[in-house]
């Protein structure tokens, strides 16, 4: 249910309302007479406009089942029922569809009372001048309360497509996440000895069968340039291995196996007298 004033609505230029449109209304009225003067002084606003009178509470209950309104006008007093019991049964079957009271006297404490409960506005059978720029508000705002609606629905649609799509990428984050610590496990254990260069042949990463027979640990491998420890016959094929990763849209990575290195040197001796075939892979993304 939206918020409601406590006093008439005047027209003004921001009410507008398509008076031209077919709009439906509810009126609970038991006079006849009443009744008849009251849709005159709507059909002069709203010529278009279709009523559906009913004169007791079982009729008002069974047309509120039956469809749904764009106003409901209702009088306070009837023989059976009165229009505490239509306005509580309009916020609980049409909650968003605008109530104005259309009665005879009307004590003010008594109207803001209505008005309190849900009523979005009350005209005395007096003075029905008030009766068409009371609608024209009513409508008005019941048509600003829609958009509204509508606007916080797509917000809230909008909401949990992002918290799905970021629960998504929370499970895919840590699918890859246990992809990244098997690759890694893999690659840290294999026996067979792998460097990872970039463009420029500078060594990124090395596994530990690498680091075991080319240096005493890894830090004396990473950052150095492979050419460093490469046999002068493998030379020839790394430089066209680095070469592949300098043209224009290089491949994602590019792999190089049986390449002869020697161990390890230190104050140009070697750490170990034997040489070694290893794995090289160059990842051009690295030189960025």
């Amino acid at each position: 249910m939206y918020s409601h004033r406590s006093t008439l609505h005047k027209p003004t230029a921001e009410h507008n309302v398509d008076r031209s449109a077919r709009f439906t209304i509810l009126h609970l009225e038991d006079d006849p007479t009443d009744a008849l003067l009251i849709h005159r002084h709507i059909t002069r606003g709203f010529p278009n406009a279709a009523i559906t009178h009913v004169t007791d509470g079982p009729a008002y209950v069974e047309a509120l089942q039956r469809t749904c309104f764009d106003l409901i006008l209702s009088d306070y007093r009837l023989p059976t029922y009165d229009g505490d019991q239509a306005l509580a049964l309009a916020r609980e079957q049409c909650p968003n569809v605008p109530f104005i009271m259309v009665t005879g006297e009307l004590g003010e404490d008594f109207a803001i009372e209505r008005l309190q409960q849900g009523a979005q506005n009350y005209v005395l059978k007096d003075n029905l001048k008030r009766l068409i720029p009371a609608i024209d508000a009513a409508l008005h705002e019941a048509a600003e309360h829609r958009q509204l609606m509508t606007a916080e629905a797509k917000f809230q649609d909008l909401n949990e497509e992002l918290a799905t799509a970021n629960e998504e990428l929370r499970v895919q984050n840590e699918e890859l996440e246990a992809v990244g610590d098997k690759y890694r496990t893999l690659f840290d254990f294999t026996p067979i000895p792998y460097l990872v260069t970039n463009p420029d042949g500078v060594i990124q990463e090395a596994n530990r069968a690498a680091d075991k027979l080319l240096g005493p640990h890894a830090g004396d491998l990473l950052r150095r340039s492979i050419f460093q420890f490469a046999d002068e016959k493998s030379l020839a094929s790394l430089e066209r291995l680095l070469r592949r990763c300098t043209r224009p849209h290089p491949p994602d990575r590019i792999e190089l196996s049986d390449i002869v290195f020697h161990p390890w040197r230190h104050n140009g001796r070697r750490h170990s007298p034997l040489s070694l075939i290893a794995h090289v892979i160059v990842e051009p993304d690295l030189g960025k």
